[in-house]
């Protein structure tokens, strides 16, 4: 594998950074639970303390249990982030990607993969990086730190959205993956 990045050969190396965003991304249904879970605890805390019924039995326990259960809920994402990071070592090796008319390839020192446009399922584009689907939950990280420039990130974008079977499989950053 070339140590050099070459010309619409993006290249690198992921960082835990890269997998957390990632998969906090990917687990945007459980974050907006759990950010329920504690904003309901939390105002239930405060009409608490506010509303003090001590002649009535205590809603304590119940929004200590929100409050708990929705922190638990944000932290796993990260969790299983930086165990997958420690333990897939080919996470953590230098990777190039290459794209041709027909087929993507991503080589590292102990592994190569390639698989053909037709097997794209989708791209979805975050603040960060591009996500390859070749499944409903399997996704080749694409950071856009990999491109030499602004303009390489648009060629490739513009190349994506031309070689996947349908132009509705590129999914641009939504307004809250701009932010994350």
């Amino acid at each position: 594998m070339p140590d050099e990045r070459q010309q619409g050969q993006p290249a690198g190396t992921l960082t835990l950074r890269d997998v957390v965003q990632i998969t906090y991304s990917q687990s945007m249904r459980i974050i907006i639970a759990a950010l329920l879970f504690v904003g309901v605890a939390i105002l239930g805390i405060v009409f608490a303390l506010l509303l003090d019924q001590s002649g009535t039995e205590s809603p304590w326990w119940t929004y200590g249990f929100l409050l708990c259960w929705g922190l638990v809920m944000l932290a796993v994402p990260y969790v299983s982030a930086t165990n997958q990071f420690r333990k897939q070592r080919y996470l953590r090796e230098p990777i190039q990607f290459s794209f041709s008319e027909t087929a993507i390839r991503l080589e590292g020192p102990n592994f190569s993969s390639q698989i053909t446009w037709q097997v794209v399922q989708r791209v979805r584009e975050t603040k960060s990086a591009f996500l390859i689907f070749q499944s409903a939950r399997a996704a080749w990280i694409l950071p856009k730190r990999f491109f030499a420039n602004n303009d390489d990130i648009e060629k490739w974008r513009q190349f994506a959205i031309a070689h996947l079977e349908k132009p509705n499989q590129f999914r641009p950053a939504g307004w809250l993956s701009k932010r994350f």
